[in-house]
């Protein structure tokens, strides 16, 4: 069974607080991680782009290319995942009040 959009929200945020404040990740790593018991970790990517793009949308989360802004969604290549402005501490996400 896949992880919910929930789930996903929750692992990205939880790398970002385990990192520096200006560290980013690659959306690959929360694949891995939640796909780490299926194996079958790149079926999660399409989910864990949507959750990012989620994530963007309310502040919590800033995607980038090449260290621009970008959309979670859009092709083009890589992306990172960074803190966005309204996440504080690292804390936020599916839990915060201001799902």
């Amino acid at each position: 069974m896949p992880p919910s959009a929930q789930k996903i929200e929750q692992t990205i945020l939880a790398l970002l607080a385990n990192r520096r404040e200006d560290a980013t990740i690659c959306p690959s790593e929360v694949a891995r991680l939640l796909g780490s018991d299926t194996g079958e970790w790149l079926e999660l990517m399409p989910a864990v782009r949507e959750a990012a793009h989620r994530l963007a949308k309310s502040g919590q989360l800033v995607v980038t290319r090449r260290g621009v802004p970008v959309s979670a969604l859009s092709s083009g290549g890589p992306i990172r995942l960074g803190r966005g402005p309204e996440l504080t501490d690292g804390s936020g996400g599916a839990g915060s009040p201001s799902d």
